[in-house]
């Protein structure tokens, strides 16, 4: 079985074999949806691995 992977706040970095998800609809994302709102549209325990690279701002 294939290990799901996201990769979380994606923008302009997609990365092959991740469900991209973004919250920008300017950007490339397998998935749209808006970073700020809960639940996020997956169930629980779907991904293996959740990679999240420059998405925490202050």
């Amino acid at each position: 079985m294939k290990e799901k992977r996201l990769n979380f706040g994606c923008g302009d970095f997609r990365k092959e074999g991740f469900i991209n998800l973004d919250g920008n609809p300017a950007v490339q994302s397998d998935v749209l949806h808006d970073l700020d709102v809960f639940p996020y549209p997956f169930p629980n325990n779907t991904f293996e691995l959740i990679e999240g690279d420059h998405v925490l701002e202050q």
